[in-house]
Formats: structure tokens, C-alpha cells, sequence
């Protein structure tokens, strides 16, 4: 029994905190502002090998980017 009301607090507290990873500055970006914030990577749209469609995204890089050649 108390097993079980543990189980169930400790399920609770995992359901009702709120996600780390949610806390991007990327995250909700559209393309233009997206490409503007350094540290953020636009990604296209693409389908899967299960034919998921996974919409076009910002997202924070995982890499600094590399400078720009000089001319």
C-alpha cells in the first residue's frame, strides 16, 4: 500500500515539472529571426524513414559555428 502511494506521488511530480530542454532562446523561431540570433540553426523540413513529416525549425547548435572565410 504505501508502495503504491509513493509510486504515485513520485509519478506525479515527473508528470507536472516543467521540461529543461523547453528553455531554448531558439526554440519557436521563425527563419529570419532565426538566422539573425547567433548560437540558432534553421533546419528544412524533412520526412523520415517511417514517413513522419517533421516540419521546418530553429534550433540551438549544437557547434559554434565556423567564421566566414576571409576574401
Amino acid at each position: 500500500m504505501i508502495k503504491a502511494v509513493i509510486a504515485g506521488l513520485t509519478l506525479a511530480v515527473f508528470v507536472a515539472a516543467p521540461a529543461q530542454a523547453a528553455d531554448s532562446p531558439c526554440r519557436g523561431l521563425e527563419n529570419a529571426a532565426c538566422l539573425k540570433l547567433s548560437g540558432c540553426a534553421w533546419r528544412n523540413g524533412y520526412k523520415t524513414k517511417k514517413g513522419v513529416a517533421v516540419r521546418a525549425h530553429c534550433r540551438k547548435q549544437s557547434t559554434p559555428p565556423k567564421p566566414a572565410p576571409k576574401a
